[in-house]
């Protein structure tokens, strides 16, 4: 009968203890192609477009200058700080609460996002 641990050691996550080597290939063969899957993943943002973005903790406005593997670079960006009613929001700019323009370019982390649209009104704060 097995000894119950009183602490995680190294060999009690070690999943070379548990499985087979023909298991662990087939396990890291898994791992590699999610991971591969995952970095080098698609998105429809083009440069020189404008999108609103809304991540887990905000939402920005502006226009994308630069896509990396896990950011959008946006210049010409503001924090809504207060969409108001979201729906009302996506109508147009004088519908939107409180926004703050930033004063240079902003890096959105793509794991942050969760939704973007294109945002086809004027951007006021960038004139």
């Amino acid at each position: 009968m097995a000894k119950k641990a009183d602490k995680v050691t190294d060999d009690a996550i070690n999943f070379h203890n548990v499985f087979s080597e023909e298991q662990e290939t087939v396990i890291d063969e898994k791992i590699q192609k999610t991971c591969v899957s995952y970095t080098s993943k698609q998105h429809p943002f083009k440069v020189g477009t404008t999108y609103l973005f809304r991540t887990v903790t905000m939402v920005d406005i502006g226009v994308v200058k630069e896509i990396t593997k896990d950011y959008v670079t946006v210049d010409k960006c503001a924090w809504i700080a207060d969409t108001g009613n979201f729906n009302d929001c996506l109508k147009g700019p004088a519908n939107i609460k409180e926004i703050y323009a930033f004063p240079h370019e902003v890096y959105v982390n793509l794991s942050s996002l969760i939704d973007a649209t294109p945002w086809p009104y004027e951007l006021q704060w960038a004139k």
